[in-house]
Formats: structure tokens, C-alpha cells, sequence
């Protein structure tokens, strides 16, 4: 239980991290390195709060799904010797839930562009998303999961 609730501290440290310091630093990269310019009718400061907005919706699918997978480590039984792989299964399943839902998401809310800024946009969204689940995963996963997430082996 120890674990599963350090892993949902460190998913939330996360979440705070990137709400207050990575998506502020990611909305001034596109508002001064990348030009969004939004379609005629959207004001750029617009696009940026709205780029902010469904970036914290994001940052919530993320928890979401990283409560998902600490809950299923807590409370799954270790049944069979083939348990590692049907972990990481779980895991790569719920790793690519997370990053469709993310970058379909974050495509369709955003509103349009004229140029990428939708695809910067989505690429964004997608590594704070990868950022919540794959380092809570992976420094904090249930013991009965504890080897699920890559490069898991290689830590204490």
C-alpha cells in the first residue's frame, strides 16, 4: 500500500510540476519561437489560453490513467510465472491509451491553425502525459508490478 501511494504522490508532484512550470514554458515556446497564428477570428492569446486549458485536461487524463495502473498493481494477484508479461501488457495497453487519447484529444480541442501549431500542440500534450505516467510507473509501481514498466530492471 506504501507504494501505491507514493506512486500517486509522485503523480501528482508531477501534475504540479508541469501545470506550473512546463506548460507556461511550452505556451511561450509557441507563442515566441513557433508563431501560432490561429485562423482568422481567434486571437492568438485565445489559441494560447486554450491551448492551456486542454493542456490541463490532458494533465488529468494522465493522473486518470496512472490511478488506473497503480490500482491494478495493488490489487492484482500474482497468479502465474507468465505475470511479468501480462503486466507489461497492461502497462504498453494502458501507455498507448494514454498517448492516442492525448494527441486525438489535444488535436480536435485545440482550435485550428493556420500553420502547425496544432501538431506542436498535440507533441506537447503527448510528453506531459509521458511524463506523469512513464516516471510515476516507474520509480513507484506496486510491487506485484514493480518490473512492468521498461527499464524498471535497471533500477534498485
Amino acid at each position: 500500500m506504501r507504494r501505491f501511494l507514493v506512486g500517486i504522490g509522485i503523480a501528482i508532484g508531477i501534475f504540479i510540476v508541469v501545470w506550473f512550470f512546463l506548460l507556461p514554458f511550452e505556451q511561450s515556446i509557441l507563442e515566441n519561437n513557433y508563431q501560432v497564428s490561429p485562423i482568422p477570428g481567434i486571437k492568438q492569446t485565445v489559441w494560447l489560453q486554450n491551448f492551456f486549458l486542454v493542456g490541463v485536461y490532458c494533465l488529468g487524463l494522465s493522473i486518470g490513467i496512472t490511478i488506473v495502473w497503480q490500482l491494478f498493481g495493488q490489487f492484482s494477484i500474482h497468479i502465474s510465472s507468465s505475470w511479468l508479461e501480462i503486466s507489461r501488457g497492461v502497462w504498453i495497453a494502458l501507455f498507448v491509451l494514454l498517448l492516442l487519447t492525448v494527441l486525438i484529444g489535444g488535436f480536435f480541442l485545440n482550435f485550428l491553425t493556420q500553420d502547425s501549431g496544432r501538431y506542436y500542440a498535440s507533441a506537447f500534450y503527448a510528453l506531459n502525459g509521458f511524463l506523469i505516467y512513464y516516471i510515476s510507473s516507474l520509480f513507484s509501481s506496486p510491487t506485484n508490478v514493480k518490473f512492468a514498466p521498461w527499464g524498471s530492471k535497471f533500477l534498485p
